[in-house]
C-alpha cells in the first residue's frame, strides 16, 4: 500500500520537457563544436543549422511560455519545468564562450606547428604565390583552414596568417604572425580588421569582415 500512495516522479516531468532537455543538449553541443563542424559542413550548411536551431528554441520557448499558464493551476512544477530548462539552456548559450575557448585551445595545441612553418617561410621553404598564399606540407596542412596559409613580406616585415575560419566570401580570421610584434595594419592582406587581439609576442588573433 505505501508503494501504491508514493507519487510517481514521472508525473512531475512532461512530454515538452523531455524534448526541452534534448533540444538544449543538441543546440549546445552543435553550438559548441560549430568551429568543428563548419569545416566538415561550409558555412553554406552552417549558417542555416544554426538558424534553424535558434528558430526550433524559440519555437520551444514560446511553447513552454503556453504550457505554463494552461497548467499552472493543475502542478505548477511540471508546469515550469520546460521554462526552466529553455532558461537554464539560454544561459549556457550566452554566457559560456565556446568560441573563444575552441580558438584558444586550437592556438596553445598548434603553437609550436604555428613557429616551425613561420620559420620555413623566412628560411624560404614555404614560398607564397603571386596573391599570397601558400600551401603548407601534409604534416601541417591540418592546423591553418584549406590547408594554405597567406604570407607578406612589406618594408622587411614578414606576416604569415593561419586560418581559423575561411568565409564564403571575403570574411576570415585566424592567427598571425608579425616579425616586428606590432599588430597589422588596417587592410594588410586584404582584410578588413574588425578584431585585432595579443595573444603573445610577435601574435595575434585577427578577423576580418
Amino acid at each position: 500500500m505505501a508503494v501504491e500512495s508514493t507519487p510517481s516522479r514521472t508525473k512531475n516531468v512532461s512530454v515538452l520537457a523531455v524534448v526541452c532537455v534534448c533540444f538544449g543538449f543538441l543546440i549546445i553541443a552543435t553550438t559548441a563544436l560549430q568551429w568543428i563542424l563548419v569545416e566538415f559542413l561550409t558555412p553554406f550548411l552552417m549558417a542555416p543549422i544554426m538558424l534553424f536551431l535558434w528558430a526550433g528554441f524559440a519555437g520551444l520557448t514560446l511553447a513552454s511560455i503556453v504550457y505554463l499558464v494552461a497548467q499552472s493551476r493543475k502542478n505548477l512544477r511540471r508546469a515550469v519545468l520546460p521554462l526552466l530548462i529553455n532558461g537554464v539552456t539560454f544561459l549556457i548559450l550566452w554566457w559560456v564562450p565556446f568560441t573563444t575557448i575552441w580558438l584558444d585551445l586550437e592556438f596553445r595545441l598548434n603553437y609550436q606547428a604555428y613557429n616551425e612553418v613561420v620559420r620555413m617561410v623566412e628560411e624560404g621553404r614555404i614560398k607564397p604565390n603571386d596573391i599570397g598564399l601558400a600551401k603548407l606540407p601534409p604534416e601541417y596542412r591540418h592546423i591553418s583552414r584549406g590547408g594554405a596559409i597567406m604570407v607578406e613580406r612589406d618594408d622587411g616585415v614578414t606576416s604569415v596568417f593561419f586560418f581559423t575560419f575561411r568565409g564564403v566570401l571575403d570574411n576570415f580570421s585566424g592567427y598571425m604572425y608579425r616579425s616586428n610584434d606590432t599588430p597589422p595594419p588596417q587592410y594588410l592582406m586584404g582584410g578588413d580588421w574588425v578584431q585585432i587581439e595579443r595573444k603573445q609576442p610577435y601574435w595575434f588573433f585577427c578577423a576580418s569582415r
